[in-house]
């Protein structure tokens, strides 16, 4: 089974194509949560080391940490997700719609 880097490049823009707002409304999701993680171990920092711009031991941690999560987690089970195909699904009473 062959694999080239052209192959990679159209599936993922052809997965892209199909459902573009959902990579972005993911994708702005994630950076929002990455900024307010920012921001919660920046006032840590600044509560054990007095400055904000000086970094803590605990919110180093706390960033690994929650970094680490969101790059393994969400990420990766939505890529996963574009890539598998879903069933059709049928809502209660209603016309069939695809997820």
């Amino acid at each position: 089974m062959g694999f080239t880097a052209g192959e990679a490049i159209r599936f993922g823009w052809e997965t892209f194509k199909r459902r573009p707002w959902f990579f972005v409304g993911a994708t702005l999701t994630l950076m929002l949560v990455s900024g307010l993680i920012e921001a919660f171990t920046r006032g840590i920092d600044a509560a054990v080391s007095g400055s904000a711009d000086q970094s803590s031991l605990l919110g180093s941690l706390i960033s690994l940490l929650a970094g680490t999560l969101i790059n393994m987690g969400p990420r990766r089970s939505i890529s996963l997700r574009m890539t598998i195909p879903t069933r059709p699904i049928s809502p209660p009473g209603g016309t069939r719609v695809h997820s």
